[in-house]
């Protein structure tokens, strides 16, 4: 599927608790500061260490990211690449200076596969994504004994597992991927929710390269299980709804009943809701779901009603992403949903007459929701 949102466990569903500098001017200043700490830090034993070298190479990375996605300067992408790429050296080093069956090597490996895997998503090199499910093995041969992390790091592969059968079409993969799942499942404990809503994908992303309908209701199974599971206040739960309404949406174009699209709608509505509650970056993708969800509902029942909210989420949708990046709101999604609304407005002439007054009752609606 075209639009779908980025795979929970990979970045949708984690929340970050330190964001990085938002505005240009702090992201250089946080790039500076750190520039001039890396050459102090060059003088003294302990900040040698390559365990210290990969996390602050680590968050150099992450800054000229940032950076990049605001300029669009290929020489600030090519920073964060290289500060990543020597955060990988440094990081292997580090990995394999434990003691075999130490009990902090599975953290070090652990942790060198999700810079691997970060590595893969932002720069498409297919060897770290291979190398991140390697070291993931690692970490787990590397556990003396089961615990809390190992479901963790099963979980980390399996989604990384995923991506790579997404990328080659695999069966192996995602067979293996689901099983290391549901083996991390077992031992999940109250992070239940989270790998409910990975299976979903991984299942979601079966039926969409297999066909198979019981993949299907798979999918949708566990994301209504994620989604039971996800308090209210919770900030994943907007992604989660969003995740459950993509597998509601793809079991509509499947079999084309009525009540998917009803249940696609009222699943996203709650999506927007809370999502505008906690101001939930991914708004712009919800808003712009609902309003290819509404349209069609519209071309069923012919609620003028449904055409015009269609028409004022969409346009809500490109007003909040102006100016985002492609990361965060990809040009795909942005050209469907521009030509969307294109239909929408052809469609809506024939009511220009007859329903001025719905069109403003909708948009007031929609207003007094934000």
């Amino acid at each position: 599927m075209s639009m779908s949102p980025p795979r929970p466990g990979s970045s949708g569903d984690r929340i970050s608790e330190d964001e990085p500098p938002q505005t240009l001017e702090t992201i250089e200043a946080a790039i500076q500061q750190l520039e001039a700490a890396t050459v102090e830090a060059s003088r003294t034993a302990t900040t040698t260490q390559p365990a210290f070298q990969a996390v602050h190479l680590d968050r150099l990375a992450d800054l000229y990211f940032s950076k990049y996605e605001i300029t669009g300067n290929d020489d600030d992408l090519q920073r964060a690449n290289s500060r990543s790429r020597d955060a990988c050296v440094s990081g292997a080093r580090a990995s394999f200076q434990q003691p075999p069956g130490h009990s902090r090597a599975a953290q070090w490996h652990a942790l060198q596969g999700s810079r691997l895997t970060l590595r893969y998503e932002r720069f498409g090199d297919r060897k770290d994504l291979d190398d991140a499910i390697n070291v993931y093995g690692e970490a787990l041969r590397s556990l003396t004994e089961e615990s809390g992390l190992q479901a963790v790091i099963l979980m980390n592969q399996a989604n990384a597992l995923c991506t790579r059968y997404e990328a080659d079409g695999a069966t192996e993969d995602i067979e293996a991927a689901i099983r290391k799942a549901k083996d991390s499942l077992a031992a999940s404990g109250s992070n239940a929710a989270t790998v409910h809503n990975d299976l979903s994908t991984m299942y979601l992303s079966m039926y969409e390269k297999e066909g198979e309908v019981e993949h299907l209701e798979q999918a949708v199974s566990f994301a209504k299980e994620a989604v039971d599971k996800t308090d209210a206040s919770d900030a994943r739960l907007p992604t989660r709804l969003l995740n459950l309404a993509s597998c509601l949406r793809a079991l509509y174009d499947q079999n084309e009943q009525f009540l998917h699209i009803e249940e696609t709608v009222i699943t996203l509505q709650k999506a927007e809701q809370a999502g505008r509650g906690d101001g939930s970056s991914f708004l712009p993708h919800i808003l712009s779901r609902l309003a290819h969800a509404l349209y069609v509902r519209y071309t069923r029942a012919k609620e003028s009603a449904d055409l015009f909210e269609a028409m004022s989420k969409g346009e809500e949708a490109l007003e909040l992403a102006e100016g985002a990046s492609a990361s965060n709101f990809h040009p795909e999604v942005r050209r469907h949903l521009t030509t969307l609304l294109g239909t929408c407005r052809e469609e809506a002439r024939e009511y220009e007459d007859v329903d001025v007054a719905g069109r403003e009752e909708v948009v007031e609606a929609g207003a007094s929701s934000r």
